[in-house]
Order: structure tokens, then sequence, then C-alpha cells
């Protein structure tokens, strides 16, 4: 697979993360709800805004740019998990800790809400 082409308005998620690592760069449209803007988001965290584009006419264009230049996606490929594992996704203890914090923070959040209206019940 040379070029993946992300899926609208329904982002991939796994499947942005897996093409990535298998070397194929993702052409992601950049929607207005949450869950038309995972790939864009994947790929901003990776620094890779290049293959994000703001509309569907943008990222056809972007995907015709990047299939005529072979040797640009031959340097994706083997610059990709270098970027990937170098990134706070790549680092799987790394990543562990921050959601383990941001549960805590939660927990934390909960708890003072509850105690501030009388206990869990009030």
């Amino acid at each position: 697979m040379d070029i993946v082409l992300d899926t609208f308005p329904q982002n991939g998620g796994i499947t942005t993360w897996e093409a990535l690592w298998m070397g194929s760069p993702v052409v992601a449209l950049r929607g207005g709800k949450p869950p038309e803007r995972i790939s864009a988001a994947i790929l901003h965290a990776l620094g890779l805004d290049e293959w994000i584009a703001d509309s569907p006419d943008g990222c056809l264009a972007l995907a015709i740019r990047a299939a005529a230049d072979p040797s640009a996606l031959a340097a994706f490929r083997a610059g990709i998990r270098p970027r990937i594992l170098a990134s706070p996704a790549g680092d799987p203890a790394r990543y562990t800790r921050a959601v383990e914090a941001a549960y805590r923070s939660l927990w934390s959040g909960w708890l003072a809400r509850s105690a501030a209206r009388g206990g869990c019940h009030g």
C-alpha cells in the first residue's frame, strides 16, 4: 500500500497507527467533530501536518502530489518507525504513566466533588 486515504466522517484510529507503523502515509481530512479529527490528531502528534487536508479537494491534491514523488514516499517509509518510537505514543511506559496520572486526577477530582456534596450520595 503506497498511500492510505483515511475514512470520513469516522476516521481511523488503530488503523491509522497500523498503516503508519507499516510505512504507509495517511492522508487525513480534518473534520469538525472529535470522530472526524482522530487521524489528524495522530498525524499532528507525530509532526506530520503536511498529510492533513482541510477539504476533500485538498485530500485529493495531497494524495496525487504524494503519489507523484516515489523518493519522498521511500523517505517517509524509512523514517516513520523511528519517528513513532521517538514520540510519546511510541514509549509504552511513558504513555502508561500519563494515562495512570490522568486516571488519578479524574478520581481525585471526583472524590473532591463528592466530599463537597456531602459524600457519595450527597
